[in-house]
């Protein structure tokens, strides 16, 4: 089998840090990592071309980006890979999933046949989940997204789809098609470290490609959908919100009331004290002797004094 896999770098979240005065977040201070689902596409793509063994099968790895780039083929050649490539457009803002698809469809037609091509669902840093159904589009290939199993069979793959409110759904398709994988589908493998130093070493190709909006790019022919998105703004997190008590609406509204009044912190039983003065210290002194807070202590004399416990 001819595989070929989309893959993309995306930031690591827990290097995603915005200024707490501007809101804005430094470039200089991300590390980027393998989109998760894309890792796992590329392990799936491994095991499926060792079970084919298969004459000519080989793992083709694509990605459009800048040099960083690079690092994130090698730990695909490490794994096992046979090809990478590295598609380098000159852009200042990172391209949107129409001219990623566009280009990755380009690159794909220049391989000849392939028999499958896996994508990440979606990526971590935008989401969109478009490139998937884009490049079927372009490709003129079948599509399935959100997929969580597949087992390739005789000139056709049958996979098993995540669909709303929990449902499942299994789909056949002719091969060669594209797919949408999930998360969950196979555990990346970790290469060993000769793998890993043999791959620093390779050469990782580069196809370059024009600058986004120059007319030899047709971004703006009818099978290609636009989608405009408003402008997204980075702040720091929101506060947590406090919890608020809320009255039990089967009460009467005079014992709601009370509810509200104290935060449905329940009253304690008390007793109410009432007679002179000389009385009220008197029961209030027995009180205290009672709870162990005051402690006699007799005297010279023969007499008694009460002491603070």
């Amino acid at each position: 089998m001819r595989i070929v896999v989309c893959l993309k770098q995306v930031p690591d979240p827990v290097t995603v840090a915005p200024d707490p005065l501007t809101g804005a977040i430094d470039p200089q201070d991300l590390l980027y990592i393998i989109n998760p689902p894309d890792l796992e596409a590329v392990e799936l793509a491994l095991r499926l071309r060792d079970a084919s063994n298969g004459a000519g099968s080989e793992v083709i790895v694509l990605s459009l980006g800048p040099a960083r780039v690079e690092k994130a083929l090698r730990h695909c050649l490490a794994m096992g890979v046979d090809r990478v490539t590295r598609l380098a457009m000159e852009t200042v803002e990172p391209p949107g999933s129409s001219v990623v698809a566009i280009a990755l469809a380009g690159a794909i037609r220049s391989l000849g046949e392939i028999d499958l091509v896996l994508c990440g669902a979606r990526s971590q840093d935008r989401g969109s989940g478009e490139v998937p159904a884009r490049l079927s589009e372009l490709l003129g290939l079948p599509c399935a997204s959100s997929v969580t199993g597949l087992e390739v069979g005789a000139g056709h793959v049958t996979v098993h789809r995540k669909l709303e409110r929990g449902a499942r759904e299994v789909v056949r398709l002719p091969l060669p098609a594209v797919l949408g994988l999930e998360t969950g589908l196979a555990e990346p493998r970790y290469p060993a470290l000769p793998a890993f130093m043999e791959a620093l070493q390779a050469s990782i190709p580069v196809l370059q490609l024009p600058r986004a909006g120059a007319p030899t790019l047709p971004l703006h022919t009818p099978d290609a959908l636009e989608v405009r998105c408003p402008q997204a703004t980075v702040g720091p997190p929101r506060p947590r919100p406090r919890a608020i008590f809320t009255p039990d609406y089967r009460l009467p509204p005079e014992e709601r009331i009370v509810q509200i009044l104290t935060a449905g912190t329940p009253r304690k039983a008390g007793v109410l004290l009432e007679g002179s003065p000389a009385e009220l210290a008197v029961r209030l002194v027995a009180f205290l002797r009672e709870r162990g807070f005051l402690t006699q202590e007799k005297q010279r004399d023969g007499g008694e004094r009460d002491l603070a416990g």
